[in-house]
């Protein structure tokens, strides 16, 4: 009889091995692990630590809206995810609010943020042997203090602009 001396490879293995072979895509990586996104997310994870970062490459031929991987050094990623970071930030879409939204975000914020503070200090008085509470009616009454701090500002920005002129005509 003779015994099998092939040895398992390991999921992170396997990955690797398919990454290297070019054309790997995220649905083919967990089909030659066995294993779920999340699993090998985590894979990818370790590679990094270890010298080899996959990376999103192309389309695939087969499905263009699936991205093949490639493994690439560490100095390549860090530029990669460098020039990543950099786009991200000059790609924003969020529409910066006028002084008059900032000052009407800010009163609503004063005003939940003393409900809170109003409602956790009675909770501290009523049972005044819990630390615990009289720590979180202190924390409100600092994010109080935070949020009047961020109005007196939001205020002083809207007097300040051409919005308070036109209220003022």
């Amino acid at each position: 009889m003779s015994e099998s001396t092939e040895v398992k490879k390991s999921k992170r293995e396997l990955v690797l091995d398919a990454l290297n072979e070019g054309g790997a895509t995220m649905k083919s990586l967990m089909a030659a692990a066995d294993c779920k996104y999340e699993s090998i997310m985590s894979i990818f994870s370790t590679l990094r630590l270890m010298g080899h970062c996959p990376v999103k490459d192309v389309p695939s031929e087969d499905n263009p809206e699936e991205m093949t991987f490639r493994v690439v050094s560490a100095e390549e990623w860090a530029e990669i995810k460098a020039e990543r970071a950099a786009n991200a930030k000059s790609k924003s879409t969020a529409k910066p609010r006028s002084p008059a939204e900032v000052l009407e975000a800010a009163t609503k914020k004063v005003a939940r943020c003393t409900k809170a503070n109003d409602n956790a200090i009675k909770r501290a008085n009523a049972d005044e042997s819990s630390q615990l509470l009289e720590w979180k009616a202190g924390i409100t009454r600092l994010q109080l203090l935070v949020a009047e701090d961020e109005k007196a500002a939001a205020q002083i920005a809207f007097d300040n602009s051409d919005e308070a002129e036109e209220a003022a005509e």
